[in-house]
């Protein structure tokens, strides 16, 4: 865990958490800007990613309002063939391409540090 308050990364509970737990840029700012201790991704183009990576969907096309864990890609990594898991809704092994998205962004998870 890195615990800096709001750019960090703890969840002991849902009243002592950082946002990058519960806020879709706070996490991709997080994820791309980490050095420390926790987690680090890039984002990629669809093609790159793995189980387990990150997919943040922009309703409007403007603001990214919602992140997704990766769970399957198929043999070709396309909208169409990716799987996700989330629980605003609960959902696991649900198609990317069922959501009405205007545009994704993919995060990988390159590693974690200590």
């Amino acid at each position: 865990m890195n615990g800096k308050p709001v750019y960090g990364w703890h969840y002991y509970n849902s009243y002592n958490r950082t946002a990058s737990w519960t806020g879709v840029q706070y996490l991709y700012n997080f994820l791309t800007g980490n050095m420390g201790a926790g987690p680090y991704a890039s984002e990629v183009p669809i093609f790159q990613i793995k189980t387990a990576d990150i997919i943040q969907l922009s309703f409007d096309g403007a603001v990214f309002r919602h992140s997704l864990f990766v769970v399957e890609t198929g043999r070709e990594n396309k909208p169409h063939n990716v799987k996700i898991a989330t629980h605003t809704f609960d959902r696991d092994y649900y198609p990317l391409e069922n959501y009405a998205y205007n545009k994704y962004r993919c995060l990988h998870i390159k590693g974690y540090r200590k």
